[in-house]
């Protein structure tokens, strides 16, 4: 039992469930919090590279790809 569609979101994707059905206004708005969320990872991300590259660090090859591969994840569930 969930209370928000935020919640109903999380739990669907968190389980095997098949379907998820909730009302449309309710996923608008989910989708909507949902999108801004993954904004706001994009950003903090791409800030710690930035702050990495101000302090004159240079990014391993790991660190490199896994902060590359965050950046795609989130494009890609932006985009989808």
């Amino acid at each position: 039992m969930v209370c928000t569609p935020e919640e109903a979101i999380d739990c669907f994707q968190r389980t095997r469930m098949d379907v998820l059905a909730i009302g449309p206004d309710e996923l608008r708005a989910a989708v909507e919090t949902a999108r801004q969320q993954l904004l706001s990872r994009r950003a903090a991300v791409q800030a710690a590279i930035h702050q990495h590259i101000a302090d004159g660090k240079r990014l391993s090859h790991g660190v490199r790809a896994v902060l590359t591969n965050a950046l795609q994840d989130i494009e890609r569930a932006n985009n989808g």
